[in-house]
């Protein structure tokens, strides 16, 4: 049973960016399923939250090219929020 369930008010209206979006439900989906797999395996935990983690940055650099080529008025504050979800993932995997 997933975690997360894409929903279609979470659209923000650009298939490129929806599309991520929902790709980060399945990921983070998947990493809690392998986190609650009764093979538990560490390695296939680590392997899944390295794919999410290197998704993540890559859809953050995608989504700020995006805004910033549309003059998005919040871009400042956008980008310091991923910056801010960054050392956060940063900090949960030292633990």
């Amino acid at each position: 049973m997933p975690l997360f369930n894409w929903d279609e008010s979470y659209s923000v209206g650009v298939d490129s960016i929806d599309l991520q979006h929902k790709n980060l439900f399945d990921m983070i989906n998947n990493l809690h399923d392998n986190i609650h797999s009764i093979k538990n395996e560490p390695l296939a935990i680590k392997t899944t939250l390295d794919e999410l983690i290197s998704y993540i940055q890559y859809h953050f650099l995608h989504e700020e090219e995006l805004l910033k080529k549309n003059n998005f008025p919040e871009f400042q504050v956008h980008s310091i929020e991923h910056e801010k979800l960054c050392g956060n993932l940063e900090e949960f995997i030292k633990k």
